[in-house]
């Protein structure tokens, strides 16, 4: 079953939630389970115009508190601050909490008549927080990502599709250090709800990560970059397509499109 629904709005972060209870006796605890799916589409370009565009799959079972932003934290999908927000990289990294990343079977991702299939891999995870396997497929730098499907078959989620349409590819990007911070421009997008992010690394600082509605400027205070830092900036567009499924409690179809920059030289 599937079921088209609204992109989110661009503070927003993703709650997933939801359990199902199985039977237990007299002796025995019941058993929580959450489940949830993050596709993600991403492509990233420059310096130099190289791109280089990749689909990640995961699917997050959790046992204890459900499956929320911060399971999928630790899953390795980007947490984005909410809008006129700024958080030092550091801060946004999630508590340890345990996460299994299931098997579902086939994961197959389809844009612009190209079909690709995902190729599933055991995740390595030295300190057993992380279990199971994240499905994963390069996309070639010339293939248009525009209206993307993806659909699951031959496994437990057997029957689950997603649709939606890609945001413009993030373009026009420029950065200025001057006294209020780092100055940001880019092409602003064709969706008001989506989220612009930026990652910025400067030299002797602590990262930070900065969001903004997509309408083309955003400042970077002067308390995390001043006017003679020199680093590298990331500026994501992200359009978030969350979507209903038979045996998920939550889901959602995320593209991330973004492009990497100097400042300061």
């Amino acid at each position: 079953m599937f079921m088209r629904s609204a992109l989110l709005a661009p503070a927003a972060l993703l709650a997933l939630a939801g359990c199902s209870v199985g039977s237990a006796d007299v002796d025995t605890e019941p058993t929580a389970q959450s489940t949830a799916a993050i596709v993600v589409v991403e492509r990233t370009a420059g310096p130099g115009d190289l791109a280089r565009s990749e689909v990640i799959a995961r699917f997050v079972r959790t046992s204890r508190g459900g499956v929320d932003e911060q399971a999928l934290r630790i899953a390795g999908a980007r947490a984005v601050p909410a809008v006129g927000v700024c958080a030092s990289l550091d801060e946004m990294d999630a508590a340890p909490r345990p996460v299994e990343l299931a098997d579902v079977g086939s994961v197959t991702v389809e844009s612009a008549g190209a079909r690709v299939a995902l190729v599933p891999r055991q995740v390595p995870d030295p300190v057993g927080m992380i279990s199971g396997v994240i499905y994963s497929a390069p996309i070639s730098a010339d293939q248009a990502l525009t209206r993307t499907d993806v659909r699951v078959s031959g496994g437990e989620l057997d029957g689950v599709t997603a649709t939606a349409t890609a945001p413009r590819e993030m373009t026009g990007v420029t950065a200025d250090t001057t006294a209020r911070g780092l100055e940001l421009g880019w092409d602003a997008g064709d969706d008001a709800r989506d989220v612009v992010f930026v990652d910025v690394s400067a030299r002797g600082r602590v990262g930070v990560r900065c969001a903004f509605a997509d309408g083309g400027r955003g400042v970077v205070p002067a308390a995390w970059v001043t006017a003679n830092d020199v680093g590298t900036l990331t500026l994501h567009r992200v359009r978030r397509a969350p979507f209903q499924a038979r045996g998920l409690d939550a889901a959602e179809l995320r593209f991330d499109f973004a492009r990497t920059i100097p400042f300061g030289l």
